[in-house]
Protein backbone atom coordinates (compact mmCIF):
# COMPACT_ATOMS: atom_id res chain seq x y z
CA UNK A 1 0.00 0.00 0.00
CA UNK A 2 2.90 2.34 0.76
CA UNK A 3 4.28 2.14 -2.66
CA UNK A 4 0.80 3.31 -4.21
CA UNK A 5 0.93 5.83 -1.58
CA UNK A 6 3.74 7.28 -3.06
CA UNK A 7 3.43 6.91 -6.52
CA UNK A 8 0.24 9.18 -6.35
CA UNK A 9 1.89 11.86 -3.78
CA UNK A 10 4.96 11.60 -6.89
CA UNK A 11 1.84 12.43 -9.79
CA UNK A 12 -0.39 14.99 -8.10
CA UNK A 13 1.44 17.54 -7.45
CA UNK A 14 2.84 17.59 -11.11
CA UNK A 15 -1.14 17.92 -12.27
CA UNK A 16 -2.13 20.36 -9.63
CA UNK A 17 0.94 22.66 -11.34
CA UNK A 18 0.37 21.54 -14.61
CA UNK A 19 -3.56 22.88 -13.81
CA UNK A 20 -2.07 26.19 -12.33
CA UNK A 21 -0.23 27.41 -15.24
CA UNK A 22 -2.71 26.41 -17.93
CA UNK A 23 -5.24 28.73 -16.15
CA UNK A 24 -2.73 31.72 -16.45
CA UNK A 25 -3.07 31.34 -20.25
CA UNK A 26 -5.94 33.84 -21.43
CA UNK A 27 -5.29 31.39 -25.21
CA UNK A 28 -5.56 28.13 -23.45
CA UNK A 29 -3.71 25.43 -25.29
CA UNK A 30 -4.78 22.28 -26.59
CA UNK A 31 -4.26 19.45 -23.87
CA UNK A 32 -2.97 16.93 -26.75
CA UNK A 33 -0.09 18.79 -27.14
CA UNK A 34 0.27 19.64 -23.94
CA UNK A 35 0.42 16.11 -23.27
CA UNK A 36 2.60 15.78 -25.86
CA UNK A 37 5.02 18.26 -24.81
CA UNK A 38 4.45 16.72 -20.92
CA UNK A 39 5.49 13.29 -22.94
CA UNK A 40 8.45 14.28 -24.20
CA UNK A 41 9.92 16.10 -21.02
CA UNK A 42 8.77 12.57 -19.63
CA UNK A 43 11.32 10.78 -22.12
CA UNK A 44 14.18 13.28 -21.59
CA UNK A 45 15.07 11.65 -18.83
CA UNK A 46 16.91 8.88 -20.70
CA UNK A 47 19.38 11.02 -22.59
CA UNK A 48 19.99 12.73 -19.36
CA UNK A 49 20.75 9.12 -17.51
CA UNK A 50 23.16 8.57 -20.63
CA UNK A 51 25.15 11.99 -20.26
CA UNK A 52 25.19 11.44 -16.36
CA UNK A 53 25.96 8.08 -15.97
CA UNK A 54 29.93 8.42 -17.33
CA UNK A 55 30.13 11.34 -15.05
CA UNK A 56 30.17 9.13 -11.83
CA UNK A 57 33.19 7.99 -12.00
CA UNK A 58 34.40 11.72 -11.95
CA UNK A 59 32.54 12.53 -9.21
CA UNK A 60 34.54 9.89 -7.18
CA UNK A 61 37.66 10.66 -7.59
CA UNK A 62 36.64 14.53 -5.65
CA UNK A 63 37.29 14.35 -1.63
CA UNK A 64 35.75 17.67 -1.00
CA UNK A 65 32.13 17.62 -0.04
CA UNK A 66 31.66 21.40 -1.85
CA UNK A 67 33.21 20.33 -4.39
CA UNK A 68 31.56 16.97 -4.81
CA UNK A 69 28.31 18.99 -4.59
CA UNK A 70 28.91 21.66 -7.22
CA UNK A 71 29.91 19.14 -9.28
CA UNK A 72 26.35 16.92 -9.13
CA UNK A 73 24.55 20.18 -9.02
CA UNK A 74 25.90 21.46 -11.93
CA UNK A 75 27.48 18.74 -14.03
CA UNK A 76 24.91 15.79 -13.44
CA UNK A 77 21.99 17.32 -12.75
CA UNK A 78 21.04 21.18 -13.44
CA UNK A 79 23.03 21.40 -17.50
CA UNK A 80 22.00 18.22 -18.61
CA UNK A 81 18.05 18.10 -17.10
CA UNK A 82 17.60 21.76 -18.08
CA UNK A 83 19.50 21.16 -21.57
CA UNK A 84 17.37 18.10 -22.85
CA UNK A 85 14.11 19.98 -21.20
CA UNK A 86 15.44 23.21 -23.39
CA UNK A 87 15.64 20.89 -26.57
CA UNK A 88 11.93 19.84 -26.16
CA UNK A 89 10.57 23.43 -25.70
CA UNK A 90 12.35 25.22 -28.50
CA UNK A 91 13.13 22.75 -31.14
CA UNK A 92 9.63 20.82 -30.38
CA UNK A 93 7.19 22.90 -29.18
CA UNK A 94 8.01 26.24 -29.80
CA UNK A 95 7.86 25.68 -33.57
CA UNK A 96 4.30 23.92 -33.45
CA UNK A 97 1.83 25.75 -35.22
CA UNK A 98 -0.19 26.08 -31.73
CA UNK A 99 3.02 28.29 -30.23
CA UNK A 100 1.42 31.25 -31.31
CA UNK A 101 2.18 33.72 -28.68
CA UNK A 102 4.78 34.42 -26.35
CA UNK A 103 3.02 33.25 -23.34
CA UNK A 104 2.62 29.80 -24.74
CA UNK A 105 6.12 29.47 -24.50
CA UNK A 106 5.76 29.74 -19.89
CA UNK A 107 2.61 27.12 -20.25
CA UNK A 108 5.22 24.68 -22.54
CA UNK A 109 8.19 25.09 -20.75
CA UNK A 110 6.40 24.25 -17.20
CA UNK A 111 4.44 21.29 -18.83
CA UNK A 112 8.30 19.78 -20.31
CA UNK A 113 10.02 20.56 -16.93
CA UNK A 114 6.72 18.74 -15.33
CA UNK A 115 6.98 15.76 -17.27
CA UNK A 116 10.77 15.25 -16.74
CA UNK A 117 9.90 16.08 -12.84
CA UNK A 118 7.08 13.59 -12.64
CA UNK A 119 9.29 10.55 -13.65
CA UNK A 120 12.42 11.67 -11.49
CA UNK A 121 9.77 12.06 -8.81
CA UNK A 122 8.51 8.30 -9.21
CA UNK A 123 12.24 6.60 -9.26
CA UNK A 124 12.85 8.94 -6.10
CA UNK A 125 9.80 7.40 -4.42
CA UNK A 126 10.28 4.00 -5.12
CA UNK A 127 13.60 3.60 -3.61
CA UNK A 128 13.16 6.18 -0.38
CA UNK A 129 9.53 6.02 0.28
CA UNK A 130 7.00 8.18 0.77
CA UNK A 131 8.50 10.82 3.64
CA UNK A 132 10.46 11.82 -0.02
CA UNK A 133 7.10 11.80 -2.31
CA UNK A 134 5.65 14.38 0.40
CA UNK A 135 8.87 16.48 0.96
CA UNK A 136 9.58 16.42 -3.31
CA UNK A 137 6.12 17.64 -3.75
CA UNK A 138 6.32 20.71 -2.04
CA UNK A 139 10.12 21.46 -3.40
CA UNK A 140 11.82 19.71 -6.26
CA UNK A 141 8.68 19.23 -8.26
CA UNK A 142 7.63 22.82 -8.04
CA UNK A 143 11.20 24.10 -8.37
CA UNK A 144 10.90 22.12 -11.97
CA UNK A 145 8.15 24.00 -12.53
CA UNK A 146 8.91 27.46 -11.68
CA UNK A 147 12.59 26.57 -13.56
CA UNK A 148 10.44 25.47 -16.71
CA UNK A 149 7.96 28.81 -16.58
CA UNK A 150 11.32 30.64 -16.53
CA UNK A 151 12.94 28.95 -19.51
CA UNK A 152 9.78 29.45 -21.34
CA UNK A 153 9.39 33.06 -21.00
CA UNK A 154 12.56 33.56 -22.72
CA UNK A 155 11.68 30.89 -25.61
CA UNK A 156 8.58 32.92 -26.17
CA UNK A 157 10.47 35.71 -25.98
CA UNK A 158 12.71 34.73 -28.47
CA UNK A 159 10.01 32.97 -30.90
CA UNK A 160 8.76 36.34 -31.55
CA UNK A 161 11.61 37.93 -31.51
CA UNK A 162 14.49 39.72 -34.96
CA UNK A 163 16.66 37.30 -35.44
CA UNK A 164 19.56 39.24 -34.11
CA UNK A 165 18.00 39.16 -30.63
CA UNK A 166 17.27 35.70 -30.18
CA UNK A 167 20.87 34.72 -29.25
CA UNK A 168 21.08 36.17 -25.97
CA UNK A 169 17.32 35.25 -25.65
CA UNK A 170 18.09 31.94 -26.06
CA UNK A 171 20.58 31.76 -23.76
CA UNK A 172 19.11 33.41 -20.65
CA UNK A 173 16.28 30.31 -21.70
CA UNK A 174 19.29 27.83 -20.98
CA UNK A 175 21.78 30.16 -18.62
CA UNK A 176 19.45 31.19 -15.61
CA UNK A 177 17.39 28.06 -14.96
CA UNK A 178 20.80 26.11 -15.01
CA UNK A 179 22.28 28.86 -12.78
CA UNK A 180 18.43 28.45 -10.73
CA UNK A 181 18.59 24.65 -10.08
CA UNK A 182 22.48 24.31 -9.62
CA UNK A 183 21.95 26.70 -6.50
CA UNK A 184 19.13 24.70 -5.33
CA UNK A 185 21.12 21.16 -5.51
CA UNK A 186 24.10 22.37 -4.49
CA UNK A 187 23.46 22.83 -0.98
CA UNK A 188 21.28 19.62 -0.63
CA UNK A 189 24.05 17.20 -2.29
CA UNK A 190 26.71 18.37 -0.13
CA UNK A 191 25.11 17.83 2.93
CA UNK A 192 24.17 13.99 1.44
CA UNK A 193 28.06 13.97 0.83
CA UNK A 194 28.73 14.76 4.24
CA UNK A 195 26.05 11.91 5.61
CA UNK A 196 27.57 9.56 3.12
CA UNK A 197 30.89 10.02 5.00
CA UNK A 198 29.50 10.35 8.33
CA UNK A 199 30.66 13.04 9.39
CA UNK A 200 29.15 16.09 10.80
CA UNK A 201 29.17 19.58 8.90
CA UNK A 202 30.88 22.41 11.26
CA UNK A 203 28.62 24.58 13.44
CA UNK A 204 25.75 26.27 11.61
CA UNK A 205 26.63 25.18 8.38
CA UNK A 206 23.46 22.94 8.13
CA UNK A 207 21.08 25.51 8.76
CA UNK A 208 22.80 28.11 6.34
CA UNK A 209 23.13 25.45 3.17
CA UNK A 210 19.22 24.49 3.83
CA UNK A 211 18.12 27.95 3.92
CA UNK A 212 20.60 28.33 0.67
CA UNK A 213 17.81 25.80 -0.77
CA UNK A 214 14.94 27.27 0.30
CA UNK A 215 15.89 31.01 -0.69
CA UNK A 216 16.28 29.58 -3.84
CA UNK A 217 13.28 28.26 -4.34
CA UNK A 218 11.37 31.09 -2.94
CA UNK A 219 13.50 33.04 -5.26
CA UNK A 220 12.56 30.86 -8.50
CA UNK A 221 8.71 30.68 -7.35
CA UNK A 222 8.67 34.98 -7.31
CA UNK A 223 10.60 35.60 -10.67
CA UNK A 224 8.63 32.70 -12.22
CA UNK A 225 5.21 34.39 -10.94
CA UNK A 226 6.17 37.57 -12.06
CA UNK A 227 7.45 36.51 -15.94
CA UNK A 228 4.02 34.76 -15.83
CA UNK A 229 2.03 37.85 -14.89
CA UNK A 230 3.70 39.85 -17.24
CA UNK A 231 3.03 37.91 -20.24
CA UNK A 232 -0.98 37.50 -19.01
CA UNK A 233 -0.97 41.18 -18.68
CA UNK A 234 0.49 41.44 -22.17
CA UNK A 235 -2.21 39.05 -23.52
CA UNK A 236 -5.07 41.06 -21.62
CA UNK A 237 -3.81 44.32 -22.89
CA UNK A 238 -3.71 42.83 -26.55
CA UNK A 239 -7.46 41.81 -25.93
CA UNK A 240 -8.69 44.90 -24.45
CA UNK A 241 -7.04 46.93 -27.21
CA UNK A 242 -8.67 43.97 -29.92
CA UNK A 243 -12.24 44.52 -28.35
CA UNK A 244 -11.70 48.50 -28.02
CA UNK A 245 -11.18 48.40 -31.81
CA UNK A 246 -13.96 46.31 -32.21
CA UNK A 247 -16.70 48.11 -29.93
CA UNK A 248 -15.94 51.95 -31.37
CA UNK A 249 -18.62 52.65 -34.08
CA UNK A 250 -17.70 53.52 -37.00
CA UNK A 251 -18.76 57.35 -38.71
CA UNK A 252 -22.31 57.27 -39.88
CA UNK A 253 -22.61 57.79 -43.61
CA UNK A 254 -23.37 60.87 -44.47
CA UNK A 255 -26.30 61.76 -47.38
CA UNK A 256 -25.70 63.99 -49.69
CA UNK A 257 -29.08 65.53 -51.70
CA UNK A 258 -28.52 65.47 -55.32
CA UNK A 259 -27.75 68.69 -57.22
CA UNK A 260 -31.19 70.94 -57.99
CA UNK A 261 -31.18 71.58 -61.56
CA UNK A 262 -30.68 75.37 -62.69
CA UNK A 263 -34.26 76.92 -63.43
CA UNK A 264 -34.81 77.33 -66.99
CA UNK A 265 -35.95 80.91 -68.53
CA UNK A 266 -38.39 80.67 -71.48
CA UNK A 267 -38.02 83.06 -74.24
CA UNK A 268 -40.79 85.81 -74.18
CA UNK A 269 -43.06 86.02 -76.76
CA UNK A 270 -43.43 88.77 -79.05
CA UNK A 271 -46.28 90.94 -77.44
CA UNK A 272 -45.79 91.22 -73.65
CA UNK A 273 -42.89 90.08 -72.16
CA UNK A 274 -43.49 88.11 -69.78
CA UNK A 275 -40.99 85.59 -67.93
CA UNK A 276 -41.99 82.35 -67.26
CA UNK A 277 -41.26 81.07 -63.28
CA UNK A 278 -38.49 78.89 -63.02
CA UNK A 279 -40.06 75.45 -62.28
CA UNK A 280 -38.96 74.20 -58.46
CA UNK A 281 -37.53 71.34 -58.07
CA UNK A 282 -38.73 68.44 -56.38
CA UNK A 283 -38.51 68.46 -52.33
CA UNK A 284 -35.29 65.82 -51.41
CA UNK A 285 -36.16 63.59 -49.22
CA UNK A 286 -33.51 62.72 -46.28
CA UNK A 287 -33.26 59.00 -45.60
CA UNK A 288 -33.68 58.22 -41.85
CA UNK A 289 -30.80 58.08 -39.79
CA UNK A 290 -28.88 54.67 -39.57
CA UNK A 291 -28.31 52.54 -36.31
CA UNK A 292 -24.95 52.22 -35.41
CA UNK A 293 -24.39 48.58 -35.22
CA UNK A 294 -24.43 47.36 -31.38
CA UNK A 295 -21.20 44.90 -30.47
CA UNK A 296 -21.25 42.58 -27.97
CA UNK A 297 -18.29 43.10 -25.88
CA UNK A 298 -15.54 40.50 -24.84
CA UNK A 299 -15.89 38.66 -21.76
CA UNK A 300 -14.32 40.24 -19.09
CA UNK A 301 -10.54 39.78 -18.33
CA UNK A 302 -9.16 40.67 -14.61
CA UNK A 303 -5.97 42.89 -14.21
CA UNK A 304 -3.13 40.40 -13.43
CA UNK A 305 -3.00 42.98 -10.42
CA UNK A 306 -6.41 41.69 -9.23
CA UNK A 307 -4.76 38.86 -7.19
CA UNK A 308 -3.53 38.84 -3.51
CA UNK A 309 -2.38 36.87 -0.24
CA UNK A 310 -5.95 35.12 -0.54
CA UNK A 311 -5.51 33.51 -3.44
CA UNK A 312 -2.15 32.09 -2.94
CA UNK A 313 -3.29 30.47 0.47
CA UNK A 314 -5.86 29.02 -1.11
CA UNK A 315 -3.89 27.65 -3.82
CA UNK A 316 -1.24 26.23 -1.50
CA UNK A 317 -3.57 25.05 1.52
CA UNK A 318 -5.78 23.63 -1.26
CA UNK A 319 -2.76 21.72 -2.66
CA UNK A 320 -1.65 20.28 0.09
CA UNK A 321 -5.34 19.15 1.16
CA UNK A 322 -5.87 17.51 -2.05
CA UNK A 323 -2.39 15.98 -1.93
CA UNK A 324 -3.13 14.28 1.46
CA UNK A 325 -6.62 13.78 1.09
CA UNK A 326 -5.98 11.86 -2.27
CA UNK A 327 -3.63 9.71 -0.72
CA UNK A 328 -6.02 8.79 2.40
CA UNK A 329 -8.57 8.33 -0.50
CA UNK A 330 -6.82 5.60 -2.12
CA UNK A 331 -5.37 4.38 0.74
CA UNK A 332 -8.49 3.18 2.23
CA UNK A 333 -10.20 2.07 -1.64
CA UNK A 334 -6.50 0.23 -2.09
CA UNK A 335 -7.28 -2.09 1.60
CA UNK A 336 -10.57 -2.84 0.42
CA UNK A 337 -9.79 -4.03 -2.95
CA UNK A 338 -6.81 -6.33 -1.67
CA UNK A 339 -8.75 -7.58 1.23
CA UNK A 340 -6.22 -5.91 3.99
CA UNK A 341 -8.48 -4.53 6.59
CA UNK A 342 -7.67 -6.55 9.20
CA UNK A 343 -10.27 -6.69 11.98
CA UNK A 344 -11.66 -3.23 11.01
CA UNK A 345 -15.05 -3.02 9.66
CA UNK A 346 -15.89 -2.06 6.25
CA UNK A 347 -18.66 0.06 7.11
CA UNK A 348 -16.62 1.76 9.84
CA UNK A 349 -13.51 2.06 7.13
CA UNK A 350 -15.69 3.67 4.68
CA UNK A 351 -16.74 6.14 7.31
CA UNK A 352 -13.36 6.84 8.46
CA UNK A 353 -12.19 7.35 4.38
CA UNK A 354 -14.99 9.61 3.84
CA UNK A 355 -13.37 11.88 7.03
CA UNK A 356 -9.83 11.46 6.47
CA UNK A 357 -9.43 11.38 2.92
CA UNK A 358 -12.85 12.23 0.79
CA UNK A 359 -13.92 15.13 2.30
CA UNK A 360 -9.76 16.60 2.76
CA UNK A 361 -9.60 15.67 -0.60
CA UNK A 362 -13.21 17.79 -2.17
CA UNK A 363 -12.14 20.57 -0.16
CA UNK A 364 -8.68 20.93 -1.16
CA UNK A 365 -9.70 21.09 -4.86
CA UNK A 366 -12.58 23.18 -4.09
CA UNK A 367 -9.84 25.37 -2.79
CA UNK A 368 -7.59 25.11 -5.76
CA UNK A 369 -10.23 25.82 -7.76
CA UNK A 370 -11.35 29.08 -5.95
CA UNK A 371 -7.28 29.98 -5.85
CA UNK A 372 -6.73 29.61 -9.69
CA UNK A 373 -9.82 31.74 -9.84
CA UNK A 374 -8.32 34.73 -7.86
CA UNK A 375 -5.26 34.48 -9.40
CA UNK A 376 -6.51 34.24 -13.15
Amino acid sequence: MIPIFAGVSAIVPSILLLLYFRARDVNREPTGVLLKVFGLGVLTVIPVLLVVWPLVSVEKGLADPFAIGAFSAFATAAIPEEFFKFTVVWFYASRHREFDEPMDGVVYGATASLGFATLENILYVGSRGLSVAILRAFTAVPGHAFAGAIMGYYVGRARFSPRGQRGNLLFAALAVPTLLHGLYDFPLLTLKTYQSASTEPEGGLVAALVLGTLATLVFEWIYAVRLTRRMRGEQVELVCEASAAISSPSAAPTFQPPPQAAPTVQPPPQAAPTVQPPPQAAPTVQPPPQAAPTVQPPPRLQSPTSRGALGWFLLLIGALLASVGGLMTLGVLAALATGETGEVDISAMLIGGAVIGFLPLGFGLWMFIAGLRRNV
